[in-house]
């Protein structure tokens, strides 16, 4: 669903009713359309949340999954989420051979540089554990709101490991 060309990506995070927190995102590609992707968390202890995730590529809901995450605790400066969602429905019911595992993390170092990186596994593929898709961001921030750097995307090439395509990166923060 990712395209190989420019897209303008929106972020956004938000807090709900009853505790629950969310985030959505959503990138336009300038010829093939969006994708996007809703999480909803309600924190069950301490550092587990439920987890519910829809994804949207070109379509409002395409499917829905279920799970758990979970924050790692990591030294001052630094931080790691991981994700297990391991049922996942769509309008023709249970998606077999669906399982994600991902994670979220960053790191802060002297004079604003920053690394932000995302991931996950499809840990039940028929053809084994299989890398779906991900991003890297070394990133320096030169205002209070806007971030420049290097920024390539993990895609897949088939197994569990993945391929580097490179990127740059340019964020406006509001």
């Amino acid at each position: 669903m990712h395209s190989d060309n420019s897209l303008i990506r929106h972020n956004l995070r938000y807090n709900l009713p009853l505790g629950i927190k969310g985030s959505s995102y959503i990138e336009l590609y300038p010829e093939n359309g969006y994708y996007g992707k809703t999480s909803l968390e309600k924190e069950l202890v301490r550092v587990v949340s439920f987890k519910l995730q829809a994804k949207h590529p070109n379509t409002l809901l395409y499917s829905v999954g279920l799970g758990v995450s979970g924050q790692v605790s990591t030294p001052n400066g630094t931080s790691l989420k991981l994700s297990i969602m391991p049922v996942w429905i769509d309008k023709n019911g249970k998606q077999n051979n669906r399982s994600y595992l991902s994670y979220y993390s960053r790191f802060k170092f002297p004079l604003r540089f920053k690394i932000d990186s995302f991931g996950e596994w499809n840990i039940a593929s028929e053809n084994g554990i299989n890398w779906t898709y991900g991003e890297l961001f070394l990133n320096k921030s030169i205002s209070k709101s806007i971030d420049v750097g290097y920024n390539p995307r993990l895609v897949s090439d088939g197994d569990a490991m993945p391929m580097v395509e490179q990127g740059v990166g340019f964020r406006v923060n509001f």
